[in-house]
């Protein structure tokens, strides 16, 4: 975080100064904004709408895409998506090689919602 910024005339003059207020992480403006709007009862800040959230994040989520990059509980959730997929196809392969019709009429039921 800067401290403070000079500005000079075309003489090379300093004309004046002005200091950085206090920061610690640089967050204080969304915390201080994210106060505001509670006290006011709004559900978003009008500096960071929730819209304005969402567009960054499918910004940033086609970037990782891109270049590969996938967090540990995706990784997870993807094994476990795959997992429940293998079962449900072992299972409708079982249903249709045991040859009871309500059993494979029952698993195009659920293919179809």
């Amino acid at each position: 975080n800067f401290q403070s910024v000079a500005v000079y005339d075309s003489l090379y003059k300093k004309v004046g100064l002005y200091k950085c207020p206090k920061q610690i992480s640089g967050y204080e403006y969304e915390v201080e904004a994210s106060v505001k709007a509670i006290r006011s009862r709004q559900i978003e800040c009008a500096e960071m709408p929730h819209a304005e959230s969402l567009r960054v994040m499918k910004i940033m989520d086609s970037i990782r895409k891109e270049w590969g990059i996938v967090f540990p509980f995706e990784k997870a959730e993807t094994e476990q998506e795959a997992a429940v997929l293998n079962d449900k196809q072992s299972l409708d392969r079982e249903n249709q090689e045991s040859g009871n019709p309500e059993l494979e009429k029952a698993g195009q039921m659920e293919n179809q919602e």
